[in-house]
This record gives C-alpha cells, structure tokens and sequence, in this order.
C-alpha cells in the first residue's frame, strides 16, 4: 500500500537478528529503505541482511556489541559507506529479569541498566550524531515496552529502565528538533518472539489472552508497523511520542505481571 515511502532513505536496526528487529528491518525495506542490520550474532544478522537485501534495494550485516561504543561508531560508518548518509534509526535491544525486588543483585541491576539505558545512549548519540553532521534531519525510534507504564512486580528495574526511555525520547525530540529529526518510541506489549515462545503453551496462551482485550498475543510485524509509521513522512509532524501497541492490554486497571505466571524468567535481547 504505501511502498516507496522510503525510497532512498538509510535505515540501521539495532538488534536486527531476530523477532521485532528483524521485523522493523524487514519491513523499513519493505517500503523502499537500504538496512544496515546491527547484532551480536553473526549468523543471525547476516541471515536477516540476506532476506532484507530480497525485499528491498539493499541490506548489509554489522557485527556490533551495542556496548561497545567504537563498534557502534563502525556500523553507522558502515550505512554511509554502503548506502550513504543515515536517515532512520531504530533500536530494538533490550532485557528483562523476573525476580523479587529483594533478591535483584548488583549483577542484575547492572545488567539490566547497561542493556536497556547505556546501549541506547551509545547507539543514539552516535546515529543522532551522524544525522546532525549529514544536515538532512532524520527520524530515530526506541522501543521501550508497557512494562514501562505503571507498576511491575517482580521486573522492578527491568519497568524503571523502560520508563526512563520514554523520557529520554521526550527530551531528545526537545534537542534534536532544531536539527529537523524526530525522535519517537514504540511500547510493545506481550509480543510472540522466539524469546518469549515458552508463553505459547495452550494452557498459558488461554490463561494470557483473557486478560488481553484483542484476545491474543501481538506479532513482531504488528510492532514494526508502529516503527515504520513514525520511520516514516506519514508520522512528519510527531516527535516525541511514544505508541503503545498491546492489543489494549495497558489500559486495563488490576492487571498485575506476576498473575501471569513465570513471565520473562529468561533475559532477551533484541527481540
């Protein structure tokens, strides 16, 4: 329907491999954009880079550690090398711990605070950057999560860091305004990722998507449609703001994480 939006445009996914990211990076190439497809995991993002290159005019794999702010700098210089000046920029890498509030180690704080908060410092001041020297503005896009949006037993440091993203998108669509690039947030709910496959067991799935008023699970492509949207000239007057795509879930009072049972025992990364 709206191929083309993108023609021309420079996109870099942060946590391209698999599950959201590699449906934002799909679906960016989907509507005319080159990828940069950014990830830890060398077979995955290269497998990811592959199916971009299929669907749209060009896609190329960054080993990255998003930690590590020389090989963040490298693969946005590897956009400009490949494709050209960076137009769009989306981060996807993120992290979750289920656990009582007083059994969370400095460890797991930590983790959680470096993965969710200092990546995405390192990934958009050095994208934003880029966008600002190039002078052609931009649109960059992190995903945050409903977790974010209220009260979270047992992911106590997992929803603060998700709420200190959407603050940080706020003030840096304040900042990068001037510069004409926009900056905006997508908060996923419970979203069927090869991450989060244990919660697709029958009883669970019917036990969670009670509790849902869709009635069901969201899917990676849903999310990337909200990212595309505000990639793109069609969400040209938004900045700042960040989408909630959770089936309704969010809006519900009384619904508590942990009556869901083991939820996100496991820590994910860029799903």
């Amino acid at each position: 329907m709206a191929t083309g939006q993108l023609d021309g445009k420079v996109a870099l996914v942060a946590g391209a491999g698999r599950g959201i990211g590699r449906a934002c990076a799909l679906a960016l190439a989907e509507w005319g954009a080159s990828v940069v497809c950014l990830d830890s995991d060398t077979e995955r993002g290269e497998a990811v880079a592959a199916e971009v290159a299929e669907v749209g005019p060009g896609g190329v794999f960054a080993r990255a550690d998003v930690l590590d702010r020389a090989s963040v700098r490298d693969a946005v210089g590897l956009a400009g090398s490949h494709f050209g000046a960076l137009d769009i920029a989306v981060d996807i890498v993120g992290l979750g711990r289920f656990k009582s509030y007083l059994d969370f180690s400095d460890e797991d704080f930590d983790d959680q605070v470096d993965i969710n908060l200092r990546q995405l410092f390192i990934v958009s001041q050095e994208c934003l950057g880029e966008m600002v020297r190039a002078g052609r503005g931009g649109s960059f896009v992190a995903i945050s999560s409903t977790a974010g949006l209220g009260a979270m037993p047992h992911m106590a440091f997992y929803a603060a860091t998700k709420a200190a993203v959407m603050s940080l998108v706020r003030t840096l669509a304040v900042e990068m305004g001037p510069h004409g690039i926009r900056v905006n947030g997508v908060a996923p709910g419970s979203t069927r990722t090869p991450r989060t496959a244990f919660l697709d067991e029958e009883a669970r799935l019917r036990e969670f998507s009670a509790r849902v008023p869709l009635g069901r699970r969201g899917l990676p492509e849903e999310q990337a449609a909200a990212v595309r949207f505000l990639a793109s000239d069609q969400a040209s007057y938004m900045t700042g703001q960040t989408l909630v795509v959770d089936g309704g879930s969010s809006v519900q009072a009384g619904r508590r994480l942990d009556e869901m049972g083991d939820v996100a025992v496991v820590p994910w990364r860029g799903d």
